[in-house]
């Protein structure tokens, strides 16, 4: 990371590392939840550092990501993903698309989670 000139990442504890690279770094950070995560603008303000947002996330269900590091978290390559790579020129790789496979399991997720939350409660309710 000290010697890179490009520092992409998904937001989180990757991204903080920005606060040892050096100052002429551009970062770009994809987005994997809609709020904002304060210590990465903190972080970023500190190391001075050339950085882009990239929102790639989808939140459809309330209440998920339950905070900003337990998730789930559902990311796509989406239109604004598309946008900045053909604004900033960049190769892509072309894969399968998952998404559908993505969504199931974010789902399952999601409602594993719920009931998890729900029992633990209704036996806290129940003493």
């Amino acid at each position: 990371m000290k010697n890179c000139k490009v520092l992409a990442s998904i937001e989180g504890t990757l991204a903080h590392n920005i606060i040892w690279a050096h100052e002429s770094i551009i970062q770009i950070i994809l987005r994997k939840q809609s709020r904002v995560l304060a210590r990465q603008i903190q972080l970023n303000q500190a190391a001075s550092t050339n950085v882009t947002f990239i929102d790639v996330y989808k939140e459809p269900y309330r209440g998920f990501p339950i905070n900003y590091d337990r998730g789930p978290f559902l990311l796509s390559f989406n239109k604004t993903m598309q946008k900045f790579i053909t604004d900033a020129q960049y190769n892509t790789v072309q894969y399968g698309n998952n998404s559908i496979r993505n969504f199931i399991i974010y789902t399952y997720r999601c409602a594993y989670i719920f009931v998890k939350h729900t029992v633990k409660n209704l036996k806290n309710y129940l003493k």
